[in-house]
């Protein structure tokens, strides 16, 4: 498939999934009365997902999780608006024999969009801590011979830290502090679960797999500085584009964005079309001016001559 193909699929897949739900349950309607049904009536009472297929837009087979991959399961692709703008911009940036990093992999979605772009000759590193996610991820990179998956803690020093889990519903929110969410109404609820995990720095994986990344994607909930100060020698030495899911008013997203542009890197969102436009402000006023919780805020810089 082309570029343009891919994006033909999104642009139906945001019309479906802006539609209504009649119109959504027209198009596909068995599947749509299982995942509705079992997001509204079995999963509160069961507390426990479903696994099951679904085929992208990529034409990737993948393994998922209901009722968190809803949107995987009806549509083929992320359908929040901030991930379709970067979808986007994966697909018209990202070329044959470009090094994709993967920070906060989740079932692969971007990951296998960005195998597709890259090609034979291009590698994507997916990174997925969780434990009870990253077997779902390993299994959906199998088909991609260009994607290698790590089930490790990207951090600032190698070691062990602690990461806690949410259940499936809210497996978005995994992180290294559950306290941010602590004030959210589905918190007390559904408490998280502690786990014990090895870390290392991004730089020392990349030295290990001998990859210099291109791009970088981080959807970390809110290790996002800790992330940045374990890759500061990749970002000195080769000044990949690195995008940030940036959080409104996050502290921590805050700092991070502080580090890029200490490291000379300058901030833009994205457009509709997927096209970075350069901002006048910082990331948090301009999130801030969408109305999201949050959105996809992309960092670049000119790389060095080598």
């Amino acid at each position: 498939m082309s570029p343009n193909d891919f994006i033909e699929q999104l642009n139906r897949s945001e019309c479906l999934a802006a539609a209504s739900r009649l119109r959504r349950w027209l198009h596909h309607p068995l599947r749509y009365t299982w995942a509705i049904g079992f997001r509204e009536l079995l999963y509160p009472r069961l507390r426990k997902g479903y696994r099951t297929h679904a085929r992208l837009i990529t034409g990737h087979r993948v393994a998922i999780e209901l009722p968190s991959a809803t949107d995987l399961y009806l549509l083929g692709c992320k359908t929040h608006p901030s991930e379709l703008r970067l979808s986007r911009y994966l697909i018209r940036h990202l070329a044959p024999g470009d090094v994709f990093l993967d920070a906060g992999a989740h079932l692969g979605y971007f990951s296998l969009l960005a195998s597709t772009l890259v090609g034979s000759r291009g590698r994507v590193v997916a990174v997925e801590p969780a434990p009870d996610t990253f077997p779902l991820l390993a299994a959906n990179l199998q088909q991609a011979p260009n994607c290698s998956s790590y089930n490790l803690l990207l951090d600032a020093a190698a070691g062990e830290t602690d990461f806690y889990t949410f259940p499936v519903q809210f497996a978005e929110y995994n992180s290294t502090d559950p306290l941010q969410y602590e004030t959210e109404p589905w918190y007390r609820s559904h408490p998280p679960i502690r786990h014990r995990l090895q870390a290392v720095t991004g730089d020392q994986l990349l030295q290990e797999t001998g990859l210099v990344p291109t791009c970088i994607k981080m959807d970390v909930e809110g290790s996002e500085p800790a992330v940045l100060q374990g890759l500061q020698q990749t970002l000195g030495r080769h000044a990949p584009v690195v995008i940030l899911e940036y959080v409104h008013n996050g502290a921590p997203h805050r700092e991070a964005e502080n580090l890029l542009l200490q490291q000379g890197y300058t901030t833009h969102a994205i457009n509709a079309a997927g096209v970075p436009v350069l901002l006048s402000c910082t990331a948090n006023d301009y999130v801030a001016g969408t109305g999201l919780r949050s959105d996809n805020i992309v960092f670049s810089r000119m790389r060095p001559i080598l």
